[in-house]
């Protein structure tokens, strides 16, 4: 797929098998004091471990146009195996 191309077909997935843990709910505790900060909303999302996903026609980059290659596609063009 070209630069510019907008892919709408396949959901972006974490794929890192690291989580952070939530020792007693600190982060929790803390965002709840702190709705907007956006660490500690990071923190709680990937310290539970299950990661996001959403619909790639629902990105910003999907609605202006953009395409952003996907961590495959890097390392298929750019790493030797």
């Amino acid at each position: 797929m070209s630069p510019g191309t907008a892919r709408t077909s396949r959901l972006c997935r974490s794929s890192s098998a690291a989580t952070f843990s939530l020792e007693d709910d600190e982060a929790r505790r803390k965002l709840a004091k702190d709705p907007g900060n956006g660490l500690l909303k990071y923190q709680v999302v990937f310290g539970e471990g299950h990661g996001v996903a959403w619909e790639l026609s629902e990105t910003w980059n999907c609605q202006i146009g953009y395409y952003a290659q996907t961590a495959e596609e890097w390392a298929t063009k750019n790493l030797i195996v």
